[in-house]
């Protein structure tokens, strides 16, 4: 019987394997498009200067970080790339370890459309991927028993939205591998205390979670938000908390108190533009609105900031499904805290589930949270998907023994587990066949075409720079863009013209002279109304309609300025890109 149990789970083992690297071939070959996310980019473009020895720098220039830079200078020389404060540190530099095999000088060709250093990002994704899979089967295993762990590793594996995440860039794979593993090191914190009759140490282990708790909150800042959920769960339900909180909040606090001091070396603060970050969130232009602005100024206005908050609160529980990777056994987690499983351990365990999620929410609300959309920067609802799909099968595990379903029956004794398997594995199952069809004939007959655009065009991008000299910096809507697929200064479009004439000086003077003001579709595609004569766009209204209305024969509205960008670059075929230059290159 033993014998035909591991041959069993051996061939359910092996078929998951084969549908796991169908997958990959399909998301990272067939239908890869390259990284997508601007964030990605923007800790992509670090990564490259690391390996290529300048540190931990950007070449992006945000007017804030640009001007802070300068003040803390004085009258020395300012050096770039700059000193980026903004990101945290781990994810880039896991990058930078994957750049050294690739060719970081390469430029793509007008028949290209994946840039090559895109492909490294997205396989690094994928390797923590595939870890963070092994991971919680381990922690599932351990809560509950190894069928339920790999029930959760088949509805990981299927999740189409995990997929997204290891396309798009963003670091949500690491966090869910750092995540999962600190809380694999927690569970053995809990098993330690748990057990009068054979007490031990829980400092090790708790150390060890610590430890991926550090590395969770320093590869993104708002995952310090569910850590300390976890140590308010700690410290009312743990026995020995003083030993588990000393070793969960130790290598914490000693990661967080190295990467301010960098910080404050470089630009004289401890929170450099980070904190930035925050107070952006909390104002109606958001984070753009402070980073764009080439002043020193901190001038905050947190008018209407309790609706603010609420609304996003609300969108987080309208998309709540959605963001859990549409699991469909995963809010049955909620189900599950009214259930006392028989291991006081698991029961014990979901109180520090839940804390951590409910921080994590808060999170999310104070930093923000686009509504509708899974794959993004600040989401870290997906994180909690394969712990809270454990608890979620457990609990319907539990409802289906009482249907008394008999013995005899097809799937009496799984039937709830093929189920939620089927309707988990929906979303990847609708958009396979059209992916397919897609990336194997679209790609094929227009290369060119299979890229992310609008609003990115990575061979028009990355041809940039060549063309206007590297001796010059751009001025544009999408610097992460430029930045990442030129690997050259781009600055991001300011507040105004006068702040721009105010940067253009200070270019100048770095012997990186303004070379012109790059639009792409984060511009042209605006509404005309509310967006380019709105507070953010009114200032460049006129840089943002000029094509249009030459293309339509209205005349030059720069005829009676005197602007120094004048000459008409269109980049793209149908004007949605477009380089406004200080001469004509081409």
């Amino acid at each position: 019987m033993a014998q035909q149990f591991n041959t069993k789970a051996l061939v359910q083992a092996g078929l998951l394997v084969l549908v796991f690297l169908f997958l990959v071939f399909y998301y990272h070959l067939i239908n890869f498009r390259g990284i997508s996310e601007s964030q990605a980019m923007e800790q992509a473009d670090i990564a490259r200067n690391i390996s290529k020895g300048d540190g931990f720098s950007t070449n992006i220039i945000r007017p804030r970080a640009l001007k802070q830079a300068l003040l803390r200078a004085g009258d020395g020389q300012l050096s770039l790339p700059l000193k980026d404060t903004i990101h945290a540190p781990v994810h880039p530099f896991l990058n930078s370890l994957l750049f050294r095999f690739g060719d970081t000088e390469s430029r793509l060709e007008a028949e290209e459309s994946i840039y090559p250093l895109d492909k490294i990002v997205a396989g690094n994704s994928l390797l923590f991927f595939v870890l963070s899979i092994g991971v919680c089967y381990l922690l599932v295993s351990r809560l509950f028993d190894t069928r339920l762990g790999f029930v959760t590793a088949i509805l990981m594996a299927l999740c189409q939205t995990m997929w997204a995440f290891t396309q798009s860039g963003l670091p949500q794979m690491h966090l869910l591998f750092f995540f999962n593993l600190g809380l694999l090191f927690l569970h053995k914190v809990a098993t330690a205390v748990g057990d009068p009759e054979n007490p031990r140490s829980p400092l090790i282990p708790a150390l060890l979670a610590g430890c991926c708790f550090a590395l969770l909150g320093l590869t993104h800042w708002l995952a310090l938000w569910p850590f300390w959920g976890i140590v308010l769960a700690v410290a009312l339900s743990f026995p020995q908390k003083l030993k588990v909180l000393v070793g969960l909040i130790s290598p914490v606090v000693i990661g967080l108190v190295a990467w301010g001091v960098r910080n404050a070396s470089v630009c004289g603060d401890p929170f450099g533009m980070a904190k930035v970050i925050f107070y952006g969130s909390l104002q109606p232009l958001g984070e753009a609105g402070l980073l764009r602005d080439f002043s020193s100024e901190e001038t905050f206005s947190f008018a209407g900031l309790p609706t603010r908050l609420s609304l996003a609160t609300l969108a987080q529980a309208d998309g709540l499904y959605v963001a859990l990777g549409a699991i469909i056994v995963a809010p049955l987690f909620l189900l599950a805290l009214l259930h006392i499983f028989r291991n006081p351990i698991t029961s014990r365990f979901r109180w520090v589930v839940l804390s951590a999620w409910i921080f994590a929410a808060l999170g999310m609300s104070a930093f923000g949270i686009e509504e509708n959309k899974a794959v993004q920067f600040n989401q870290l609802h997906i994180l909690f998907a394969p712990i809270m799909s454990a608890y979620g099968l457990a609990m319907l595990s539990v409802l289906w023994s009482r249907l008394e379903i008999k013995g005899h029956m097809p799937f009496a004794h799984t039937g709830h587990i093929a189920i939620a398997i089927a309707l988990s594995a929906l979303p990847l199952l609708l958009t396979l066949p059209a992916g397919i069809k897609q990336g194997l004939f679209i790609k094929a007959a227009a290369k060119a075409s299979f890229m992310h655009w609008p609003p990115y065009h990575p061979p028009i991008l990355s041809r940039l720079s060549t063309k206007v000299g590297e001796d010059k910096s751009v001025v544009t809507d999408n610097p992460w863009g430029l930045a990442w697929y030129s690997d050259s200064p781009s600055i991001w479009l300011p507040k105004d013209w006068e702040q721009l004439t105010a940067i253009s000086e200070e270019m100048d003077k770095l012997a990186l002279p303004i070379a012109g003001i790059l639009l792409t579709p984060n511009t042209t595609f605006l509404r005309l109304g509310d967006q380019i004569l709105g507070p953010e766009g009114e200032a460049w209204s006129r840089l943002s309609l000029r094509s249009t209305v030459l293309k339509v024969g209205g005349g030059d509205i720069f005829r009676e300025l005197d602007f120094p960008y004048s000459e008409l670059h269109v980049l793209s075929q149908g004007g949605e890109m477009i380089f406004y230059g200080d001469k004509r290159y081409w």
